[in-house]
């Protein structure tokens, strides 16, 4: 992008405020790479996922590609300070300049792309029941955990490498150990971020729902709405997307709805397959859903980005 495209945004935001509009803040993200390993990673996986190159032989597509890229270098001016705030990301890696950024962008946004990464690793969740059978509670250790402890122990290679982060409620936390016992992999660290508020007895239990609409809100069910629960999440959010190897989250549903409707897209969670409400209709449950009838969700990422959900039965 030019100078003189960015100074168009900036004037468009300066007209909408102008306007009576909420105030807008541009903060400008630019990537730098210089690598040429990166570089030729980058261009590969671009021929291989992109629709425009569709049809073209590997030879002619990287060809197209390079000749793009030497036209964006012809045109391209990167960001200047006085500009405006920016964030300057270097080769793909850890390594950031930044500029008049602060509040929000310094506290969460900032730290979420350093914490991005191109290692593929699986993400797993493991949905503990806070009532078992209506009998249990939160406070209860117990529950059989044999068959995610067989589960663990056919990991293979990458079972002495899993990372599991465990809510600190006693059952969660027995079955983090009972789990890294059997992966031989490090003890579970414990989060508070993951453990639940609070919510109404068997409330998502269908045979106690008397509404035609079958419909409850977020808050009734757990204790708490969507947005307040996204906020405690968000470092949990940043350690998934730091880590490079295998993690397993063990969680309560209201935690594992949340990170659920972050890794996959809302395209890829439509009602009509049993599965999350769109992003838009989050603060709305749909009770002839439950995580908890999944036990065992894994994530494994797709070579052309995002994440393809797959369920084992427990």
């Amino acid at each position: 992008m030019s100078i003189q495209r960015r100074a168009k945004l900036q004037e468009r935001c300066n007209r909408e405020e102008g306007n009576g509009k909420a105030a807008v803040g541009i903060v400008f993200i630019e990537s730098i790479v210089t690598d040429s390993k990166v570089i030729e990673q980058g261009m590969n996986w671009k021929v291989a996922h992109s629709a425009d190159f569709r049809g073209l032989s590997s030879h002619a597509a990287m060809k197209d590609l390079r000749e793009r890229i030497d036209h964006y270098e012809k045109t391209y001016e990167t960001v200047r300070e006085e500009e405006g705030p920016y964030i300057k990301l270097f080769n793909l890696r850890a390594k950031a300049h930044c500029s008049n950024v602060y509040g929000r962008m310094s506290k969460s946004v900032l730290p979420y792309l350093l914490a991005i990464h191109s290692v593929l690793r699986p993400v797993y969740m493991l949905v503990v029941d806070e009532k078992d059978g209506g009998s249990g509670s939160w406070w209860d250790a117990g529950g059989d955990t044999s068959k995610v402890e067989a589960w663990a122990r056919q990991l293979g290679a990458e079972a002495s490498r899993l990372q599991i982060l465990t809510s600190v409620l006693p059952r969660a936390k027995a079955t983090a150990q009972a789990v890294a016992a059997a992966a031989g992999c490090s003890a579970p660290s414990e989060r508070a971020q993951l453990s639940p508020l609070g919510r109404v007895e068997g409330l998502l239990e269908s045979k106690h729902i008397e509404r035609q609409d079958e419909e409850i809100s977020f808050s009734e069910a757990f204790g708490e709405t969507v947005v307040n629960l996204v906020a405690r999440l968000e470092p949990i959010v940043l350690e998934v997307e730091a880590s490079t190897q295998p993690i397993l989250i063990v969680a309560h549903e209201a935690a594992v709805r949340a990170l659920r409707a972050y890794l996959l897209p809302p395209s890829a969670t439509p009602r009509q397959q049993n599965s999350l409400p769109n992003i838009t209709e989050r603060e709305k449950v749909d009770v002839t859903f439950s995580v908890t009838t999944a036990k065992l969700l894994e994530f494994e990422p797709k070579a052309s980005g995002g994440m393809e959900e797959k369920v084992h039965a427990l």
